[in-house]
């Protein structure tokens, strides 16, 4: 009889987060492959950054428990997710009962790792050069070196995997997968947007989608409207994070707004708690714009650009690395010229609409969760053979 692989997963989970939702679908589909049992540890990583040491060596406790009856432990990590020493504690635990350890790297080091640099030899500049030397190692210690102990890591992207090798990593203990599609219930209706924007035959509706971040550009898509004639309208589908932190980048998208005499040709939907609202939300537009910092999401691969395949819908996107990738086997989405609104606006202007949806939708069935998660099970299988 076929042993069954038993394999724990250290994630968020039942919380707004886009990788616990990234994760729980990837177990759901995985709930079809007969080779693998999943579980997900009850502590998310949200919980141990905040425990105290006696809390933390309490879930560990749990943690070995656990691992006696698994094969491998499969942690998510983000740069937000750990805060002192828990990580390299839970992967020592596990590596301390030989077994195996896998890690998917949502956002490369280099999104928030700074070198140190020195600019002078007075004492200030040697100050702040040692200050620096400090916050860089620490930054290693907590999210960087405990990676050296794990038997894979799964990244998104190539340039996460070749920042990872800049920090040390073994470029062969590192395997670029890609970010699955979810498969959605098309039949959710909503007039909402085209309510709220007096839509009109001839009306064109570009949105932005997801929680509203600095890094996502959507102050970029605003100005992209200034540019268009009067019948492109835009929806920004999202709102701020319920933890917040971003009220004032509202703020000043609100005023960007205003100043801009675009208030009846713009409608900002707040925070979509319910993924079927926010898939029937986006089925309202006819295109979906990703104007993100190309510095920045060239080490981070977005969800987000997934939802528009999901929802067959044709996706613009600016020329960030980890974007770009998406179009080396074949044309999938459109790639501004560059990264600035005056592009954006042109490309909403110029797209050929049919054939994008048409190239979304076959990469939405070529990439979805059921064809990744089959991937993913032959991942393990060659990992716990060896």
């Amino acid at each position: 009889m076929k042993k069954i692989m038993r394999i724990l997963h250290f994630t968020t989970h039942n919380e707004d987060c886009g990788i616990g939702k990234y994760q729980e679908q990837y177990l759901a589909a995985l709930l079809s492959q007969d080779d693998v049992y999943n579980e997900i540890f009850p502590y998310s990583p949200n919980k141990t950054k905040l425990m105290s040491n006696i809390e933390l060596s309490e879930a560990l406790i749990e943690l070995r428990t656990m691992m006696r009856s698994f094969d491998a432990l499969h942690i998510q990590h983000e740069l937000s997710f750990f805060k002192h020493d828990e990580l390299d504690q839970i992967i020592k635990t596990v590596k301390g009962m030989s077994k195996k350890v896998i890690v998917t790297v949502h956002t490369a080091p280099a999104a928030q790792y700074q070198r140190p640099q020195r600019f002078g030899f007075g004492p200030r500049s040697i100050f702040h050069y040692l200050r620096s030397v400090r916050a860089a190692h620490e930054f290693s210690r907590r999210y960087i070196a405990p990676l050296l102990g794990a038997d894979l890591l799964l990244v998104n992207n190539t340039a996460t995997k070749k920042d990872l090798t800049e920090h040390g990593i073994n470029p062969k203990n590192i395997m670029v997968i890609t970010i699955p599609v979810p498969v959605i219930d098309q039949t959710p209706k909503s007039e909402e947007i085209r309510e709220a924007l007096s839509f009109k035959p001839g009306d064109k509706i570009f949105a932005s989608i997801g929680f509203l971040s600095r890094m996502k550009g959507v102050d970029q898509a605003i100005k992209a409207l200034t540019l268009l004639p009067d019948n492109y309208k835009l929806a920004i589908i999202g709102g701020i994070h319920p933890s917040g932190g971003q009220e004032p980048l509202l703020d000043e998208l609100s005023d960007l707004i205003t100043h801009h005499n675009l208030v009846d040709r713009v409608y900002v939907t707040g925070y979509v708690r319910d993924d079927d609202r926010l898939n029937a939300l986006i089925r309202e537009c006819d295109i979906c714009v990703f104007p993100y910092d190309t510095k920045y999401y060239s080490y981070v691969s977005s969800a987000a650009l997934n939802n528009a395949f999901a929802n067959r819908k044709p996706a613009i996107v600016y020329p960030t690395q980890s974007f770009t990738e998406i179009n080396k086997s074949r044309i999938t989405v459109d790639i501004t010229k560059s990264a600035n609104y005056y592009e954006l606006a042109r490309s909403i202007k110029s797209i050929n609409i049919d054939d994008l949806i048409e190239k979304s939708t076959q990469y939405a069935k070529e990439y979805s969760y059921e064809n990744e998660s089959a991937k993913l099970v032959a991942i393990y299988t060659q990992l716990i053979s060896i």
